[in-house]
C-alpha cells in the first residue's frame, strides 16, 4: 500500500472543496469523514476506477442503479 496524499484539515475545508485538487487514479481508496457528498463526486470516483468510502448520512435517501429507494448505502 502506497498513500499517495493523506491531509486533516479544519473543519472549515469540507470534503467538496478539497475533492477539487485531488487527482484520481485507478485503483485509489478515498475516504470522506464529514458526509459532504455529491453524487458528481462519486461519479468522478467511480470513472477513474477508483474506489471510495463515505460517511453514512441518516437523513439522506439512497437508491439502487434501477431507482428503487435503498435502505442501503452503497453504490456498486
Amino acid at each position: 500500500m502506497c498513500i499517495h496524499k493523506f491531509s486533516i484539515d479544519s473543519y472549515s475545508i469540507n470534503d467538496f472543496k478539497a475533492a477539487c485538487g485531488l487527482n484520481i487514479q485507478s485503483g485509489d481508496l478515498i475516504i470522506r469523514d464529514r458526509g459532504y457528498f455529491t453524487i458528481s463526486e462519486f461519479t468522478r470516483i467511480v470513472e477513474a476506477n477508483a474506489d471510495f468510502i463515505s460517511r453514512y448520512y441518516s437523513t439522506s435517501n439512497y437508491f439502487d442503479l434501477n431507482g428503487k429507494k435503498s435502505i442501503y448505502p452503497i453504490f456498486t
